[in-house]
């Protein structure tokens, strides 16, 4: 695969699509505090138009950023992730019984949300110069690598949602790599399955 053109990466329809999200969730989270708000804006509602605002400034920082600085700094961002998930478990702050936070200055940051982003570098890095198939199941040896080991550090955390979404989120790379769509319903067989055999327990508890 060629990196894309600069010209070519900003995603106006995905952008346009996010803005109207975060207005209709604003608009939502408005509507549900009003009451509370003395007739005057929220200041939840607030907080939120600022970090909508920061994300959007965010997101253009980014897209400023030559794709050739993404694809160079791929592994080292996905192991800059990888220390920040086993050093939130020797020091993270612990909410709800999992270890999945740490403290700088004023705020609080979740490692194993960096852990995404290094991972889909990563994944996109390797799979730009190498092809999968299940017909090469050695192929998969090195993609499965960078899965499992976040995946394994997210567990001892422990955040089994979370880790689960280190597994779907590499669905689609795969597929967007060239592997046939008949293969990734073959491997995400088994994983729909096991969900839907689980449903009746889930409910039960319900």
């Amino acid at each position: 695969m060629e990196l894309l053109d600069q010209k070519n990466r900003f995603d106006f329809p995905l952008f346009l699509t996010a803005s109207t999200l975060w207005v209709i969730g604003l608009f939502l989270i408005h509507s549900a505090t009003y009451a509370n708000a003395a007739g005057s804006m929220a200041a939840v509602t607030k907080s939120q138009i600022v970090w909508v605002v920061m994300g959007i400034v965010v997101i253009l920082g980014l897209v400023s950023v030559p794709m050739s600085v993404y694809y160079s700094m791929a592994y080292v961002l996905y192991g800059f992730s990888l220390l920040l998930l086993v050093y939130v478990l020797f020091t993270g702050v612990v909410s709800k019984g999992a270890g999945r936070w740490i403290t700088v200055g004023p705020a609080r940051i979740q490692p194993s949300e960096f852990a995404k982003i290094g991972l889909l570098f990563a994944l996109a890095r390797y799979l730009s110069k190498n092809s999968i198939s299940l017909s090469r199941l050695t192929s998969f040896i090195m993609p499965g690598i960078l899965i499992i080991v976040p995946f394994a550090l997210v567990i001892k955390q422990p955040d089994l949602g979370t880790a689960l979404v280190f597994c779907v989120m590499s669905i689609p790379m795969f597929f967007w790599a060239g592997m046939p769509l008949v293969e990734v319903f073959f491997l995400v067989s088994p994983g729909i399955s096991i969900a839907l055999a689980a449903i009746p327990l889930i409910l039960s508890y319900g």
